[in-house]
């Protein structure tokens, strides 16, 4: 993961480094940070030009977008913004 363009390693004192990024309903997205707890978010996932949204229910203002890539059926990658910091995950 990198974050501002800086490899982030993974500490398990990151509170706010990911663990994995789950899409257990296609509306819903989660994060699991390093210390196994869990943040959600509504998301919607655009398919055609693969973009994956995130927003708040308690902040209708806030939003994070990421653009996703697909290299191999068991890899994710996610490139974008949330809380105006660039954020690199794979």
């Amino acid at each position: 993961m990198s974050v501002d363009g800086q490899l982030r390693p993974a500490l398990f004192t990151d509170h706010d480094r990911w663990r994995r990024v789950v899409f257990d309903f296609p509306t819903f997205t989660s994060f699991q940070r390093l210390d196994d707890t869990f943040t959600g978010f509504s998301s919607t996932i655009g398919e055609k030009d693969s973009t994956l949204t995130l927003t708040k229910a308690a902040d209708k203002n806030w939003k994070a977008s990421f653009t996703y890539a697909r290299p191999a059926p068991d890899q994710l990658v996610l490139d974008g913004t949330m809380d105006a910091i660039k954020f690199n995950y794979s």
